[in-house]
């Protein structure tokens, strides 16, 4: 185990009034970290601090190496410690320069070599560090494997100054790779705002990076969050990796841990060198001259493993995060979980951190019955040699979802408009997944063929609408539809579930009007076992035939019925017996034709 060690203890605070509360948080990050050591304010940080594998980037375009820190380097206004705490501060102006860098920086870099100066410091070696999903010959050939950063601190000042989208920002913690950083945490905190926020950026070799907050907005135009951290104020962080793992922590005395996890498996690190970095990389390079970033750190700690057993992958695969649920049903919950060198033994499942059963064979799974609320899931899987990982959170809310609504049925047709011109038409019916015919849901569509429009109108009781063309002709006319939106103040529009969304282009005759009621219905939809095709008044008494098909058109069956056999208003058909997956139903009558989309469960 590799392990740099940084403490101050509360004899190495100058506890003056008004400062008690930082100076208790001081203390509770200490004893978090261990190794506790009393600070002297009148030594140099490399006095109080083992600074022997660590080395400085300062806003000057110089560095200091590892023997230079540990012999009492320090500078006025970059690096030095604080008179009255004993912290280690770092301060950088805006307008520094680093050798490199568009952003200037008073910032350490992580040295596992400790000073051997024969030991090379870039590239897979015994200065830098890979994650455990590295081959065994890159682990190795490393300093270390995987890695945690803790720190206590505290930002006493950022940049008010310059351009928006950089005033208050300062990084205070990263993991660097050879080209991209897997983890850089910032801090932030905009002049109008009283408090501070805290996010991170996760930049993969495989593609654009990503952001993950974790206390307020990073956004440049944000309020003050209400439950930030002032300038001042005293917190610890810690930075953590297991293999394809990354998970970030925040520390506050009286508050919950603001903890985040994030899967590596796609980032690319495989092989891939890293180092720690911690100090001030003030992320403004412009404004006032005079304005600068400073954060003080009372404690700071790094920990490496070299070899061993290497802990299984684990990830909750189903369902996703952020998934609404329907309330009282049963779900699957899914994880994969793999080890490199060894096998897996268990995986155990949890729901707000109570266990809900273990799997001990793949796939794994494990049936959990929803309750109203929201509920954070995790998996924990354990291999032969009995390492643990515990899966990144996956938050799911329980409640009643609303029915899906779709586009049951279409038809084109012709309306007269005059003595003898006609108008086209088409009507559309809109229901829901249990077959109700859905009130005030707005349709907009267009018109093809002779008229080339679009139309909108709003369903009635019925759950139909008839949309007419402005324009009108005499004679025979070409019409086709298309249903291109549906929106409801409350229900979802879910267009998989359409009977039919697009008509095909047919002749409509200077024919008396059609009736423009509905002409069938089928629910409900989604169907477990009884699909109900329910009959419009006009269509009820006449003849109609029943076609069953997979989606590649392959014909499942067929059924006809006469007219004296459909005397009630609607008919059930019995698909218990189909298994789950999507099919079409098409009934012929009264000279038309219907398409139903249907989803068996």
């Amino acid at each position: 185990m590799l392990t740099s060690y940084v403490a101050l203890t509360k004899q190495g605070l100058n506890i003056q009034k008004g400062r008690i509360a930082r100076a208790a948080m001081v203390v509770l990050g200490l004893i978090m970290w261990g190794n506790v050591q009393a600070q002297n304010p009148s030594l140099p940080p490399g006095s109080n601090f083992d600074l022997s594998i660590w080395k400085i980037t300062l806003p000057d375009q110089s560095e200091i190496e590892e023997a230079g820190l540990v012999n009492g380097f320090e500078q006025t206004e970059t690096f030095y410690t604080d008179p009255e705490t004993g912290a280690m501060v770092f301060r950088c102006r805006n307008d520094g320069e680093t050798g490199g860098s568009t952003y200037p920086r008073s910032e350490l870099r992580e040295m596992l070599r400790a000073g051997n100066t024969s030991i090379s410091t870039r590239g897979i070696g015994k200065n830098n560090w890979v994650f455990s999903n590295s081959s065994q010959a890159s682990q190795d050939a490393s300093g270390g494997v995987d890695g945690v950063l803790t720190a206590t601190v505290a930002v006493d000042h950022v940049s008010t100054t310059g351009q928006s989208s950089r005033v208050g920002r300062v990084i205070i913690g990263q993991i660097h790779a050879s080209d991209n950083e897997p983890c850089r945490l910032y801090y932030r905190k905009l002049p109008q705002n009283d408090k501070g926020v805290i996010y991170f950026a996760h930049e993969p070799n495989t593609g654009s990076e990503q952001w993950h907050e974790m206390i307020g907005s990073r956004s440049s135009s944000a309020s003050n969050p209400e439950d930030g951290i002032a300038l001042g104020e005293v917190f610890s962080y810690e930075i953590k990796v297991v293999g394809d793992l990354l998970t970030v922590t925040i520390i506050r005395e009286g508050k919950p841990d603001v903890e985040k996890t994030i899967d590596m498996s796609a980032s690319g690190f495989e092989d891939d060198w890293m180092y720690f970095k911690a100090g001030v990389y003030n992320q403004n390079n412009g404004g006032d001259p005079g304005d600068y970033c400073q954060v003080s750190f009372f404690a700071l700690n790094s920990t490496h493993s070299n070899t061993g057993n290497r802990a299984p992958r684990c990830s909750i695969t189903s369902p996703t995060s952020g998934a609404d649920v329907e309330l009282g049903s049963t779900i699957t919950l899914t994880a994969d979980a793999s080890d490199a060198d060894g096998t897996v033994s268990q995986v155990e499942f949890f729901v707000d951190g109570t266990s809900l059963g273990v799997d001990n064979a793949a796939p794994y799974e494990m049936d959990w019955t929803v309750e109203s609320g929201t509920f954070v899931l995790t998996a924990v899987a354990t291999d032969n040699a009995g390492a643990a990982t515990t899966s990144p959170e996956v938050t799911v809310t329980g409640r009643v979802l609303p029915a899906n609504i779709f586009v049951s049925d279409l038809e084109v047709t012709s309306v007269r408009s005059g003595l003898s011109a006609r108008r086209g038409a088409a009507t559309v019916t809109i229901i829901d997944d249990q077959g109700v015919p859905i009130e005030n849901a707005t349709i907009i569509g267009t018109f093809s063929g002779a008229f080339q429009e679009s139309e909108s109108g709003t369903t009635n009781s019925e759950g139909m609408v008839t949309l007419l063309t402005s324009g009108s002709v005499e004679g025979e006319m070409e019409l086709a539809f298309c249903v291109d939106e549906v929106s409801h103040a409350t229900l979802p529009y879910v267009s998989a579930l359409n009977s039919i969304t697009c008509t095909e282009l047919q002749v409509i005759t200077s024919l008396p009007d059609q009736g423009l009621g509905v002409r069938l219905r089928a629910y409900p939809n989604p169907v477990r076992s009884f699909l109900t095709l329910h009959f419009g008044d006009n269509v009820r008494h006449l003849p109609l035939t029943l076609q069953l098909l997979s989606t590649t058109g392959s014909v499942l069956t067929r059924l006809s019925y006469s007219a004296e056999q459909l005397q009630a208003d609607s008919l059930s058909i019995d698909l218990s017996k189909y298994p789950q997956g999507i099919y079409l139903l098409e009934a012929w009558q009264g000279g038309q034709r219907h398409t139903f989309r249907v989803l068996k469960q």
